[in-house]
């Protein structure tokens, strides 16, 4: 396995890692907060369903560029998001992008 294929997957674990984790945070919050897709006759559900779950897919993201940012800045891990070694990436300006 390449270099750069063996930090793209760990990038990708460490994300799914923390959604994974998040996920009953989420829905703990979601319940919490009374932020729940109430049962009715124009819906499917038939259980109240939590409506937070983007909130941990956002923090796995995040974590995950961060992991990146870290890996080429401390450990000289070669950028997976670009494949041009003449264009820098401003985290700070995708982040914000993202966010």
């Amino acid at each position: 396995m390449s270099e750069m294929l063996m930090h793209l997957a760990l990038v990708g674990a460490f994300s799914f890692a923390v959604t994974f984790a998040l996920v009953p945070a989420a829905r703990k919050l979601a319940i919490k907060l009374h932020a729940v897709d109430m049962p009715s006759n124009r819906r499917i559900n038939t259980t109240p369903i939590p409506r937070m779950g983007g909130v941990a897919i956002y923090v796995g993201v995040m974590a995950a560029l961060v992991l990146q940012m870290v890996g080429q800045n401390i450990f000289g891990w070669s950028p997976i998001l670009k494949d041009s070694s003449t264009i820098d990436l401003n985290y700070a300006g995708i982040i914000t992008g993202l966010t």
